[in-house]
């Protein structure tokens, strides 16, 4: 692959090359043969050469040298200052940093030349660059202002640290600063005025009369220039608009066209006025005229003519946009309104006109019933704002937006809208302070979880446990409200924080987080009411981690603590459940039957109702455990010992029996209803076993026929309360999922109903118990009892082929289960057993 030169001038570039360096030889041969010829002269001729860059690079290093430190003194700073030369000053006021020892009254000189040198400077920068020029220079001016400006300067100083912060965007800084500037430095005086009405008109929160009074103070001065002048009164028009002062603001416009100020921004201001104008007629009078449409129309065509103009600045489109819109909104024309906000908000998203159409935008969506959008432009508007120190908006104060944002939130928790008021409280910081966050956050997620759950996290009586939803809404409440009691560590509201953040994290099941709250608020409170709850409230945290005998302590505390209080019920319900559960009846029956025989509790109260029934379960517990020890005695050395343990147990069975009667004619308990009515039939099954027991001991025929009776009449009831049981929780399915309770009783009220038909020799009914029962549930290892009872009343009723059957059905539903399956967790076989079991049942149903 070849290529080739473009053609230059006609020549190569080879050939321009050659006659450069053939040009060269010969002057070089020339300028040989003078230099022989006049000796003298080229000498002189070579010292120059040599001389003349080093001459150079000397001036140079001399001009642009650092101070010789040993003349450098703060008077020569200061006057190297006043001479202008900025560049040099710094450098002499670095030197003078690193210098020893100075008096006190020239501590301030370095910082003071550096802050005057760059706030001069940003007077004439680019305006993007002036902010940060001027924030450098209110550092090292505030430096020099605490060790006292140099002698003579103050006036200088406060002038130049207030222009500074002005341009920073720090006006109520600045606004103070200029105030004592306006009482010393007279020549700056009109120069002072206008910046600190600026200062009141641009602060976070506008003082629009002072703003007012200072620019009245700038316009006396006779000397303004007319440019000066007409931006002296475009700005009083506004701020006199910004007052509802609308009489005053069209007497200053006519100023203005008389000035003749330039058309478009005439055309702005009259459009601004006639909006105005609209809206003070509107308010004055309640019904709507044809004059306010007109004023708004005509205000909508000024407006848009400043934008139709030749070139009209930036800032003029995007408040004549800003204008139109609000004029749009005034005419109830919103969705032209809205359309013209989002434009805006689009187009110059990092203005004062862009912030303000975000927030008159929600303000409109809100009034039209579109709160996600109106969360959402809130949200967009608290992002822009990174730091509210240094919040300014002429159209939207900060006090203005602040009471928008927050009437927002609250009108959505009054409507229970706590999903968007969430979205919006995430938004609030670093607008709105982070407490202020944290609470409403922690407030939202609490109320939102309260409307899924139906209920308050405090209750502990309810029908229904809570949805896993408003668990999670509630560990989340806890969680801010934790956030907050570190925020508020050292105010008054901070037991009060510690309290919520356990009492929602109890409500969401996050036991340990709940246990460390309120161990915490024991700690910090060591009096008051919610003391004794905290006991009350830890011990149930304490025994939801398994923690059962601190628990128990806790509840004993609460127990103690609450003697006087109408906790002291709640106390006793929960500390005689731990008792129970470790073992200890006697104490558990006794604080439940302190809170059965006590007046002041009603009957009718959930606490009194949930006592009888944990009674009930008391006393059937100790009946079981009474039977538990009958059950290990040899049924013939120690008859007698066994009869005497079924008939201490009795008494126990029928009392309770007797309190579930009581709770269900009562109306039941939250979440124990069902239970109620299993727990009676298992009493009854139980009490059944010492009439059959004592049948071993009597040969008396009618005594006999008597125990029988009674053993009979005690199943019967127990299939009675089984069936009630299936009923209601087969109801219950069809309005959802049973719990892991519900489906826990449900399967062991079928087994056990047919396993008593069984036992009164009811082989029919009992097989038809025992068909529904594997049917259901085939898929626990359980059924594989079911199945072989099934099949062996179908062997008592003769009926050998359909008990074969079964036990061949039974071997290919074991065969399904999945080899992990722990079968002697709930069955008296493991799978191998099983199998050997059915084997030989089979063989057993076959040779008979």
């Amino acid at each position: 692959m070849s290529w080739s030169a473009a053609p230059v001038q006609g020549n190569s570039l080879s050939q321009r090359l050659r006659r450069a360096a053939s040009s060269l030889r010969t002057m070089t041969r020339q300028g040989r043969a003078w230099a022989a010829e006049h000796p003298k002269q080229s000498a002189i001729l070579i010292t120059c050469a040599i001389l003349a860059p080093v001459s150079v690079t000397g001036i140079w290093w001399w001009n642009t040298r650092p101070p010789n430190q040993s003349y450098i003194t703060s008077e020569l700073a200061l006057a190297t200052l006043d001479a202008g030369e900025w560049e040099r000053a710094r450098a002499m006021a670095l030197v003078l940093k690193t210098q020893g020892l100075r008096p006190p009254q020239e501590w301030s000189t370095p910082d003071f030349v550096m802050g005057a040198t760059i706030a001069y400077e940003a007077a004439s920068v680019w305006e993007g660059d002036r902010e940060t020029y001027c924030r450098r220079a209110a550092l090292y001016l505030e430096a020099a202002r605490q060790h006292g400006f140099p002698a003579g300067r103050e006036a200088e100083g406060l002038w130049l640290l207030g222009r500074s912060l002005y341009w920073a965007g720090h006006f109520p800084e600045s606004r103070e600063v200029l105030l004592q500037a306006l009482k010393i430095h007279r020549g700056k005086r009109t120069e002072i005025y206008l910046y600190l009405s600026g200062a009141n008109q641009y602060s976070p929160n506008p003082n629009l009369p002072q703003a007012l009074e200072f620019l009245d103070r700038y316009l006396a001065d006779e000397s303004l220039s007319p440019e000066e002048r007409s931006e002296g009164l475009v700005r009083r028009v506004r701020v006199l608009l910004g007052m509802s002062r609308i009489r005053e603001a069209q007497e200053t416009f006519a100023q203005l066209t008389e000035a003749g100020l330039d058309p478009p921004r005439l055309q702005l201001l009259s459009g601004h006025l006639l909006l105005e104008e609209a809206r003070n007629s509107r308010r004055e009078t309640s019904t709507e005229d044809s004059d306010v449409t007109q004023k708004l129309r005509q205000a909508i065509e000024s407006l848009r003519e400043v934008q139709a103009g030749p070139d009209p600045p930036d800032s003029l489109i995007r408040t004549a946009q800003l204008l139109i819109a609000q004029a749009l909104s005034e005419l109830r024309e919103e969705e032209a309104a809205l359309f013209q906000y989002d434009r805006l908000q689009k187009t110059f998203p990092q203005t004062s006109e862009g912030f303000a159409a975000r927030v008159f935008a929600a303000a409109l969506a809100e009034r039209r019933g579109a709160h996600d959008q109106a969360v959402e432009l809130y949200r967009a508007a608290l992002s822009s704002v990174t730091d509210p120190s240094h919040y300014s908006n002429e159209w939207v104060s900060a006090a203005e937006f602040g009471t928008r944002v927050m009437r927002s939130y609250r009108g959505l928790l009054q409507k229970q809208d706590y999903a968007l008021a969430a979205q919006l409280a995430e938004a609030f910081f670093p607008f709105f302070p982070k407490v202020i966050q944290l609470e409403n956050l922690a407030n939202a997620y609490a109320g939102w979880g309260a409307k899924l759950a139906g209920t308050a996290p405090t209750d502990r009586f309810v029908d229904e446990p809570p949805p896993k939803e408003a668990e999670e809404r509630w560990r989340l409440a806890g969680k801010y409200y934790h956030e907050l009691s570190r925020e508020r560590y050292v105010t008054q509201s901070y037991p009060e924080d510690v309290w919520l953040s356990g009492v929602h994290y109890l409500a969401g099941e996050s036991f340990e987080k709940s246990a460390e709250a309120f161990r915490t608020y024991l700690e910090y409170e060591t009096r008051g009411q919610l003391r004794q709850l905290a006991h009350l409230r830890l011990a149930e945290s304490l025994a939801a981690l398994g923690e059962l005998e601190e628990a128990i302590r806790e509840a004993d505390a609460a127990v103690d603590l609450h003697a006087r209080d109408p906790a002291i019920y709640e106390a006793r319900l929960l500390a005689s459940r731990l008792h129970r559960e470790a073992g200890d009846h006697q104490k558990a029956e006794a604080m439940l039957r302190a809170n059965l025989v006590d007046d002041r509790l009603e009957p009718i109260s959930p606490i009194w109702r949930s006592s009888l029934f944990d009674l009930g379960k008391t006393l059937y517990q100790q009946g079981v455990v009474l039977v538990a020890e009958s059950m290990q005695l040899d049924p013939i050395a120690q008859r007698t010992e066994m009869i005497a343990l079924l008939e201490k147990a009795h008494p126990r069975f029928e009392e309770a029996v007797a309190k579930f009667h009581e709770v269900l004619r009562r109306g039941g308990v939250p979440g124990g209803t069902v239970e109620a009515s299993f727990l009676s039939a298992e009493a009854h099954r139980q009490m059944a076993l010492l009439p059959k027991k004592k049948l071993d001991t009597t040969l008396v025929d009618a005594t006999r026929l008597a125990l029988m009776e009674k053993a009979a009449a005690d199943l019967d009831q127990a299939l009675g309360h089984y069936e009630d049981v299936k009923d209601a929780l087969n109801a219950a399915l069809q309005n959802g999922p049973l719990t892991e309770q519900e489906e826990f009783l449900l399967r062991n009220a079928y087994f056990s109903h047919a396993a008593v038909l069984f036992e009164l020799g009811r082989y029919e009914q009992a097989a038809g118990s025992f068909d529904a029962t594997t049917t259901r549930f085939q898929d626990t290892p359980e059924v594989m009892d079911a199945f072989v009872q099934l099949a062996t009343c179908y062997r008592n009723l003769g009926e050998t082929d359909r008990a074969l059957s079964t036990l061949l059905h039974a071997r290919t539903v074991l065969d399904r289960f999945p080899p992990e399956t722990p079968f002697r967790e709930t069955t008296i076989h493991n799978r191998e057993e099983w199998e050997q079991q059915l084997d030989w049942l089979a063989r057993q149903f076959s040779a008979s």
